[in-house]
């Protein structure tokens, strides 16, 4: 990449078109792995960038699934729109830019039931529910770290979750007699106790569950999710 060829670039949009089923089976990751993922990392790095998003998890057109420091940092990296089945959760985390705000947008959320502002669901569906959201919330041992052209694996440390947040949309969608703010109240609430105890307490006031209609449109290339 020549030194100034994108100049001050500030956005970029990373998503799939044509066939969506890229980066939606297990076959990508080995792909993914095989070759690297050049581009996105390339885009990562340019230091004007504030606003990144793509719609694929695995592929060329995606960043690693690990917790990135990347200097300097973008503003806001948003993943949306992205196809998600019980093949890929099993097997993968969130990518999670350090210092950033990460914003996850499903468009497949799990149903809770509930009754009079109460959940109805089984702690099956509860926990199934809930999963990738405290998988993004455990503690990090190595970070993928990039600096100029340098990418090097680095112990985490709790200072690097400085200015982190992550705001979580459409990944639970309620049924039921009672609101989903009332709902989705209650569950934040929970996330918040639990910070410090059975979560990292360096999350505390950081992340929020948010519904579908909570979204803006999409910082890097504008897509208003409805």
């Amino acid at each position: 990449m020549r030194p100034g060829l994108f100049g001050s670039l500030e956005r970029i949009c990373l998503t799939t078109t044509g066939d969506q089923s890229w980066g939606t089976r297990l076959e990508h990751y080995d792909l993914f792995y095989s070759r690297g993922p050049v581009l996105p990392e390339a885009l990562l790095r340019i230091p004007s960038v504030k606003h990144y998003c793509q719609s694929s998890l695995l592929g060329s057109l995606a960043i690693p699934n690990a917790p990135l420091k990347v200097t300097p940092r973008q503003d806001i990296v948003t993943l949306h729109n992205f196809p998600r089945s019980a093949e890929l959760i099993e097997a993968l985390c969130y990518p999670m830019v350090l210092g950033s705000v990460n914003r996850y947008v499903s468009s497949a959320p799990h149903i809770l039931h509930m009754l009079d502002g109460e959940f109805h669901s089984t702690a099956t569906d509860f926990r199934d529910a809930t999963r990738e959201i405290f998988d993004l919330l455990e503690r990090p041992e190595m970070i993928l770290s990039y600096e100029g052209i340098t990418t090097r694996p680095i112990e985490f440390k709790d200072s690097m979750m400085e200015g982190t947040t992550l705001e979580i949309y459409n990944f639970i969608r309620l049924e039921g007699t009672g609101t989903q703010a009332e709902g989705l109240t209650k569950l934040q609430s929970s996330l918040d106790d639990m910070a410090g105890g059975s979560i990292p307490g360096f999350w505390k006031g950081k992340v929020f569950i948010k519904a579908k209609e909570d979204c803006p449109p999409c910082s890097a290339c504008g897509l208003h999710f409805e």
